[in-house]
């Protein structure tokens, strides 16, 4: 039996069904070294004693039966890179059978300091999103950041029932610069889009048919291939093989783009509870306290004379001197040092072929340097 929403309900009607998507995919490469392919962010434990996917579907268990919630994952859908058509392969499947629920989209990876007030302002959207309203939460930004996207907010919406502040969307702003980052919070008129957002099946499907068709039509083929006799069980190789080929036909964009910034009534809720995305190493100067010269120090390290350094490294002791404004991380296996303001650098040479082929090089008395991305062979011609 589905979960109900708790909270008053206007006229005594049912209590509303509710439904979670977590999108679990994603490699974390601003967390590399801790994070890589074979061990992405969303499995790490970066803030308690439970991975941020398991805080993530323990949270959702406020609100929605752990047998609703259904889990987007890279191991399920290798081809599926595109957030709206994670979101939308997932409405599909659940369209069947569940066109009047409300469903709840979630980031696997990001922090909850509040977790009751969390409960609160996702229980009051789906009352918003049981109305028919699209509802994105929105985080009071306290900083002029760049990797965010913004939204900018009109008037407000009132909804008596709950307790949640909500206002109508204005427009969406994609990661702005620093002096556009500026700018907004400096007009006070936005929010930080957090990638969490609730709205009925049916509105969802409805919408994603009317504002992006061919990708409607694709997810629509894509959910059908394990119907009929003889179709490829759902997530065996050749479902994998023949979805893979379907999905790269969609076209990249963002459901906020692509689907709500086309839509009338789209709502933003004020989520005041204490949320950080997790997105990088300077994340953990807000989750952690540091010392007495700003450094956050994770792990068996001893440092002198440095400053304003994030320092973890689980690959036996380390010793830090005098250096500056320093990501130190790694575990024995991979090593990442780089000053903090060039962290922004770090997802693409991570992804990059040139540091896919980088390999170990030598510099010594009678041996050459072999280059970035040249094979050492050691001392001898043959490499013995």
């Amino acid at each position: 039996m589905g979960y109900a929403v708790k909270g008053p309900q206007e006229g005594g009607r049912d209590p509303i069904r509710t439904i979670g998507i977590v999108l679990a995919g994603g490699q974390g490469h601003r967390f590399w070294p801790k994070s890589s392919g074979a061990r992405p962010k969303q499995f790490l434990k970066l803030a308690g004693e439970e991975s941020l996917l398991q805080a993530t579907v323990r949270r959702l268990g406020r609100l929605v039966a752990r047998d609703d919630i259904y889990l987007v994952t890279v191991a399920a859908l290798e081809a599926l890179t595109r957030e709206h058509a994670a979101v939308g392969y997932a409405l599909m499947v659940i369209g069947r059978r569940e066109a009047d629920s409300v469903v709840v989209v979630l980031p696997s990876d990001h922090y909850v300091a509040d977790e009751e007030a969390w409960t609160r302002v996702l229980s009051d959207a789906c009352l918003a999103a049981d109305s028919g309203h699209p509802t994105l939460i929105g985080i009071p930004p306290t900083r002029p950041e760049t990797a965010y996207g913004y939204i900018t907010f009109a008037e407000d919406w009132p909804l008596p029932q709950a307790t949640t502040k909500f206002h109508r969307v204005a427009r969406f702003v994609e990661k702005p610069d620093r002096t556009l980052a500026e700018r907004l919070l400096a007009e006070n008129r936005c929010l930080w889009n957090s990638g969490m957002f609730v709205w009925q099946v049916k509105t969802a499907l409805t919408l994603l048919q009317r504002h992006l068709p061919d990708t409607f039509a694709i997810l629509s083929e894509v959910a059908r291939l394990g119907n009929g006799r003889g179709a490829p069980p759902v997530g065996s190789p050749a479902w994998r093989v023949r979805a893979a080929s379907l999905f790269a036909g969609i076209t990249p964009v963002s459901i906020d783009y692509g689907v709500l910034e086309k839509t009338d009534g789209v709502l933003v809720a004020l989520g005041n509870f204490g949320w950080d995305d997790l997105g990088g190493w300077e994340s953990l100067t807000r989750l952690f306290p540091g010392d007495a010269a700003g450094n956050v120090v994770l792990g068996d390290s001893l440092l002198r004379d440095t400053e304003g350094c994030i320092v973890d490294w689980n690959g036996g002791r380390a010793l830090v001197i005098g250096v500056k404004d320093l990501v130190i991380a790694g575990d024995g296996a991979s090593l990442l040092v780089t000053a903090r303001d060039r962290l922004g650098e770090l997802k693409r040479l991570v992804g990059s072929p040139e540091f896919r082929a980088a390999r170990r090089t030598r510099i010594g008395p009678g041996q050459p340097d072999n280059g970035p991305g040249q094979p050492d062979n050691g001392p001898g011609k043959d490499g013995r």
